[in-house]
């Protein structure tokens, strides 16, 4: 069963996964980072920021099999999801998670997802997931979803 991870630079057995995964470049960056700053610190900075800048994996069996990067603004509670560094194999599986894991988990209220032009299998899963498509910026398609509210009704006996 796959499970969406957001990475956690101090966790040792996400950053060996992504040492495995990865090429070098995202596991040398958190690496630098954890290197430079103290965990508490670290934790301490991104109450604080505003804006903040992750990864979410794919894990499937204790490996990572797939990856994206989110861009995340606390203040207006909006996110961006950039699938360009995703392989699409996994894609369909991987949004059906962040979906939850940013209304829910990361209290965003507007998600936004950048497609490649022509990507017509992703856009068409887009738009039965209830995103919106925005149209075309700087050569990618813009989708966005917003959270959706639930409200119970309540029945009253007479």
């Amino acid at each position: 069963m796959e499970r969406l991870i957001i990475v956690d630079p101090y966790n040792e057995q996400q950053m060996r996964m992504l040492k495995e995964f990865d090429n070098g470049n995202i596991y040398d960056q958190l690496n630098t980072l954890r290197v430079s700053i103290s965990k508490d610190d670290y934790l301490a900075l991104e109450k604080e920021k505003n804006e903040i800048d992750s990864y979410l994996f794919l894990e499937k069996e204790g490996k990572i099999i797939d990856k994206c990067q989110i861009h995340i603004e606390k203040d207006i509670k909006l996110g961006r999801i950039n699938l360009s560094v995703t392989s699409s194999k996994n894609v369909k599986k991987m949004l059906s998670l962040i979906n939850a894991t940013a209304f829910h988990t990361l209290k965003i209220e507007e998600l936004f997802v950048e497609v490649g032009l022509g990507d017509n299998r992703l856009t068409s899963f887009l738009l039965s997931e209830s995103y919106e498509n925005l149209g075309v910026l700087d050569d990618k398609m813009i989708f966005l979803k917003e959270k959706e509210e639930v409200n119970e009704v309540q029945r009253m006996r007479v």
